[in-house]
């Protein structure tokens, strides 16, 4: 369960790509969306956050926005970016599955860390409440999904 924030649907849409088999949609989709959630933590946060994400991903981990396993499966998911978004000739070369199982892990780990939820009675607990947008009915909106991946 994460937050019901804009990255959900598309964070899931990066596993299904994975499950259904669309290894290349799956990188593509998973890099965007790591990103799109750094550089949102980034702007939240007053961190200057349009720079190159492997310097983004060092920031936020210095500021202890962002936790050092997220950062690093963040950081090995980022490799390789542009071989994928230009069809560089080296995109041949990389282990497409492997590659795409490591933008699912980072999505993932990402995901948790900055929209993660605990239960206490039954309740969700944001774990990070500030990245949470909240009604004026002071209830919250969650994201439930089950993939087996």
């Amino acid at each position: 369960m994460i937050g019901g924030h804009h990255f959900a649907e598309a964070s899931t849409e990066c596993l299904e790509l994975y499950r259904d088999g669309y290894a290349i949609g799956c990188v593509v989709c998973g890099q965007a969306v790591i990103e799109a959630m750094l550089k949102f933590v980034g702007k939240w946060n007053g961190v200057p956050y349009q720079k190159p994400t492997e310097e983004l991903i060092g920031d936020l981990e210095s500021a202890g926005l962002v936790m050092p396993d997220p950062a690093t499966v963040a950081r090995l998911a980022w490799r390789d970016r542009n071989d994928f978004h230009h069809l560089n000739p080296r995109f041949a070369s990389i282990d497409l599955w492997g590659k795409a199982r490591g933008c699912v892990d980072a999505v993932c780990a990402l995901e948790d860390d900055i929209f993660g939820v605990d239960f206490l009675d039954g309740a969700l607990i944001p774990r990070k409440p500030a990245y949470w947008d909240y009604p004026s009915d002071g209830k919250i909106v969650a994201f439930v999904r089950n993939l087996d991946i």
